[in-house]
């Protein structure tokens, strides 16, 4: 399940709201309207990345919630310290996932989430290139796929995980990364969207300002604005087929 964020998607007041130039406007209007699927359920739900922003971990009323970030002043993390005033218990993971996560229990979390950070991994071997390839490098692919090995095993089966993902059109890739992993698409999967329309959608949400926050003001040049979509990603682990679990239990009632 991949698509882009598309302005017809949301309300007149929402397109003309004074942060609507910048895509985490978009992005976490989209991750709210997907949390609600999740109305009612129990588990344990963890966000990747948080950094300081925990707006969306606490809309899992009926979830144990956890928190994967090295909080170590990494490019792009803002703060150090996970702040102590936190209004509900939450289990904090002071790791990379994919890189120095071996503490993490396998099929830990029934959902896991993200906004706005997928997109980095791999970000910096390959440069820091936003332009769209058919072959990403192997700088960057090599952590693209430890982290999703990695966050297959933490997360139990049947779990959902979903990502929205700037730089759209370079970041289509990352459906092989999910895939090659093991995961599979959540639900009937929608037409996955083109590196040409990532680019050239007239009605896809784009960021409009400059990133650099002391430069949030001025406009990005036009020629670098369709790069700058933005994906939202689902995928989840399946369960394994019944017979096999049956043959697994008959196989350790023979070895008792």
């Amino acid at each position: 399940m991949i698509y882009l964020l598309d302005s017809r998607n949301y309300s007149q007041e929402q397109n003309e709201d004074a942060f609507a130039l910048h895509t985490k406007h978009y992005q976490h209007i989209e991750v709210d309207r997907f949390v609600e699927r999740f109305a009612g359920q129990h588990g344990i739900v963890c966000e990747i990345g948080p950094h300081s922003n925990f707006r969306h971990i606490t809309t899992f009323p009926g979830f144990h919630r956890a928190i994967i970030d090295p909080y170590n002043n990494a490019p792009g993390a803002g703060i150090s310290v996970i702040p102590e005033t936190l209004p509900y218990p939450v289990t904090l993971y002071r790791c990379l996932l994919g890189a120095d996560s071996d503490m993490i229990p396998s099929s830990s979390f029934d959902v896991t989430f993200s906004v706005s950070v997928i997109e980095h991994i791999g970000q910096a071997e390959a440069g820091y290139d936003c332009n769209p390839t058919d072959n990403p490098p192997e700088g960057q692919e090599a952590p693209r796929n430890a982290f999703c090995r990695e966050l297959f095993r933490v997360m139990k089966p049947g779990g959902i995980t979903f990502h929205t993902v700037d730089h759209a059109a370079r970041n289509l890739s990352f459906r092989k990364n999910f895939l090659d992993a093991g995961f599979v698409p959540l639900e009937p999967e929608r037409p996955v969207p083109t590196i040409q329309e990532c680019l050239k959608s007239p009605t896809a949400i784009r960021q409009r300002r400059l990133w650099a926050k002391p430069q949030h003001h001025i406009l990005m040049p036009d020629d670098e604005q369709p790069l700058h979509s933005v994906l939202m990603m689902a995928f989840v682990k399946p369960k394994p087929p019944r017979l096999k679990r049956y043959l697994r239990a008959i196989r350790r009632r023979l070895a008792a």
